[in-house]
């Protein structure tokens, strides 16, 4: 008699469900939506974040001697700005010479290219030459030259503008770097108390390890760079190949693009090359797979030692993602922010071992036993993913996933014994 209030109390309640479902996805959705439009903000606030994790450590190694984090901080970043601004007073006019004559040179260089092709042997690459046009002009490369023709007056301002809006970026991103790299710990700690108490000290120690890959990427990404722009520099001159700085320059930035940089990096210095001598292009080839192997064998373990560790696919799918985003500086941030998320994820879906560790566990030989079971589960899963390519891997699979499932089913059965224990 009493039951028939129940329905309508059941409808609303799933009603109430559906309403703050609907609401939590227009949320989700909305927010994805305000990210893409202030990315550029967003994109801005993390380079500064990075660039401030980088360079930390100097200054946090001249507090150790005795220089006060207000000065250690200005003497950083005064000496990192004389330097660039040094550097870019020398090489600006070089640079701008060399790369004003390649682009006065790129006509003559495709019509050796598209000889080669004609002339070769293989009936590929004479097809591939017959189709390409007759003629290289600059003007095709810029977007809307059939249009109407641009007022200079109005081209001047937009370049002006593109100027100013550059400038901004920089000195936003500097002040905000050298905000972070201050102010950093104190930022740090507002933020941990907004986490629950007994997940403070495993959220403290996630944050810890982020910025350690993510400094020692950054650091060791521009170690790197420099290296490879040297000895590119170098191998360029020894065998003669025109407007060496700019295109030693360019590989040496190149190196910053995962997976495709060093490729993009060789390839101009390979066309000027094959466009003088083709004999001085295979030079120039052979000098970049030995730059290549100097930086793969000697370089990586080292520098990168300490640097972040993505999966290949999670990689590419980044630098698609934030490539997309945030055009080249989305695809040099791809890797650390990967590095996060992949962090993130192993350690709230994967390990969870982070944020848990200060879960109650029990003083009775149920409960311990229980904690080093999980341990031992945690630790299988671990060795699981590293040792997915090793030696006949696939037995080795079926063996781990057998031990694992054991171990299951016995922390399974503790949790059940250690229930009526802890009542």
């Amino acid at each position: 008699m009493t039951a028939s209030p129940s329905p309508p109390a059941l409808a609303d309640w799933s009603a109430r469900r559906v309403i703050l479902a609907t609401l939590v996805v227009v949320a989700v959705a909305l927010g994805f939506l305000l990210l893409y439009q202030i990315r550029l903000v967003v994109i801005i606030l993390f380079t500064a974040i990075i660039i401030g994790t980088a360079l930390k450590p100097l200054t946090d190694k001249l507090s150790d001697w005795g220089v006060s984090p207000l000065l250690g901080v200005i003497l950083i970043y005064g000496v990192v700005s004389v330097s660039l601004a040094g550097l870019a007073i020398l090489i600006t006019p070089l640079l701008v010479k060399q790369i004003t004559a390649i682009m006065a040179s790129l006509p003559d260089y495709y019509q050796s290219f598209r000889s080669t092709l004609t002339q070769s042997s293989n009936l590929f690459l004479q097809q591939l030459s017959w189709r390409l046009p007759p003629d290289f002009e600059l003007s095709s490369l810029s977007p809307g030259v059939d249009g109407p023709e641009i007022d200079p007056v109005t081209q001047a301002i937009a370049m002006v503008g593109l100027a100013l809006k550059s400038l901004f970026i920089i000195i936003a991103t500097f002040i905000l770097s050298l905000y972070w790299t201050l102010d950093s710990e104190r930022t740090k700690r507002n933020l941990l108390l907004l986490i629950p108490g007994q997940y403070r000290d495993g959220a403290r120690l996630l944050f810890e390890e982020m910025e350690a890959k993510v400094g020692a990427y950054i650091r060791g990404q521009a170690i790197l760079c420099l290296v490879i722009g040297g000895l590119s520099l170098v191998a360029y001159l020894i065998i003669g190949v025109p407007y060496a700085f700019a295109l030693a320059l360019f590989a040496g930035l190149m190196e910053a693009v995962p997976y495709v940089g060093p490729i993009l990096g060789a390839i101009p210095a390979l066309a000027v090359a094959a466009s003088v001598n083709p004999q001085q292009a295979i030079w120039v080839l052979v000098a970049s797979l030995i730059i290549q192997q100097i930086e793969n064998t000697f370089l990586v373990p080292r520098v990168m030692s300490q640097a972040v560790g993505v999966n290949s696919f999670v990689s590419l799918l980044a630098i698609f993602a934030f490539g997309t985003l945030g055009g080249i500086l989305g695809v040099l941030l791809a890797i650390p922010i990967a590095a996060i998320l992949q962090l993130l994820l192993n350690r709230f879906l994967l390990n969870r071992s982070v944020l848990e560790q200060q879960t109650e566990i029990g003083r009775n030989e149920l409960s311990r036993l229980r904690y080093y079971v999980q341990d031992l589960i945690e630790d299988m899963r671990k060795q699981i993913r590293q040792d997915e390519l090793a030696p006949d891997a696939e037995t080795e699979k079926i063996v781990e996933e057998d031990i694992e499932a054991i171990a299951s089913d016995l922390d399974s059965i503790l949790a059940q014994a250690e229930a009526p224990a802890r009542g």
